[in-house]
């Protein structure tokens, strides 16, 4: 798993050795090879997020190792867009590094920062990059020939863009299943008059009902959950509007994206959980399995870690 996280003195050598390596850096617009140097890094560390420019690293979320530097360049808050950019190192290349940070810069583009559209430019000839581009599911928008000077020579760049509703899209597609975490969808009903979707144990609810509760006008910088259960099945449904959810265990993690009605996401026993990102217009219903009881909740994360691993371990034994 990797994490994205502010630039660090400590990720400079790893910074210098991609800076480095012409073959990594020769179709990118920068003399990187004159930046190749710590204290210039230390000052563009220091200089690394503002309002215009924000640059992140990408760690390995299990040693913090620096992996690239993923960026969003040129925000504008009044446009509503910004410029994306990447460089990983060449040792993690083709190990979905590039894929998943992108994922995650573009979830903190599209939900932290609220904008509408992120887009790159790239060369012409650099396949590889347009390929991987492509794959993810940016939009070609245009070539300009003739139009970036790279190395005194002028090349051909393609522009390709992609907006927050093919980025949900793309987010969905790439929810993984979890133990104990599942998204699960449901037929409507419909006619003229609408549509309408039944909840019966144990048609379609695979657990008794015996509490739901709803949330609603939650500001777009609360945090709501940060809890775990020791026993107890719930569905989340974004009745209205749009909401994001970890589920987290010692091992793995997941971030989901609930914005229709005929989508719930069922969490079961042992599964740390975060709903944020809510929408202006968000209703996040919750059916429980159990009553309220406090003696069930795991609130302290460190707790919840070692009661967390017990379980699993259990568990992956059966």
């Amino acid at each position: 798993m990797i994490k994205l996280r502010k630039l660090e003195e400590k990720d400079i050598p790893y910074m210098i050795e991609w800076m480095s390596d012409e073959e990594l850096t020769k179709y990118l617009k920068n003399n990187f090879s004159k930046l190749a140097n710590a204290e210039i890094q230390k000052e563009f560390i220091r200089n690394s997020i503002s309002d215009r420019d924000i640059n992140f690293a990408i760690v390995d979320n299990s040693n913090d190792e620096y992996l690239g530097t993923i960026s969003l360049k040129n925000i504008e808050k009044d446009f509503k867009s910004a410029e994306y950019a990447i460089c990983i190192r060449k040792g993690v290349q083709g190990k979905g590094v590039a894929f998943q940070a992108t994922l995650k810069i573009l979830k903190y583009a599209f939900f932290d920062l609220k904008l509408e559209n992120v887009y790159l430019y790239v060369l012409k000839e650099n396949v590889r990059a347009n390929k991987f581009y492509e794959k993810f599911g940016f939009k070609f928008d245009r070539v300009e020939n003739k139009s970036l000077e790279i190395k005194g020579v002028m090349s051909d760049i393609n522009w390709y863009s992609i907006d927050k509703n093919n980025f949900v899209q793309i987010w969905k597609n790439n929810e993984k299943e979890m133990i104990n975490v599942k998204k699960v969808k449901y037929a409507p009903i419909t006619d003229n008059r609408g549509d309408l979707i039944a909840l019966e144990n144990p048609k379609n609810l695979k657990f008794p009902l015996n509490r739901v509760y709803y949330m609603y006008n939650v500001g777009s910088d609360i945090v709501r959950g940060r809890h775990s259960h020791y026993n107890l099945d719930q569905l989340l449904i974004a009745t209205s509007g749009s909401v994001v959810v970890l589920a987290k265990t010692p091992f793995e993690e997941q971030e989901y994206i609930l914005d229709n009605p005929s989508e719930g996401l069922y969490i079961g026993n042992m599964i740390w959980r975060e709903m944020y990102n809510f929408s202006n217009d968000a209703v996040l219903m919750v059916l429980a399995s159990e009553k309220y009881n406090e003696d069930d909740y795991i609130r302290d994360y460190e707790d919840y870690e070692k009661e967390a691993k017990r379980y699993f371990k259990k568990i992956l034994k059966k």
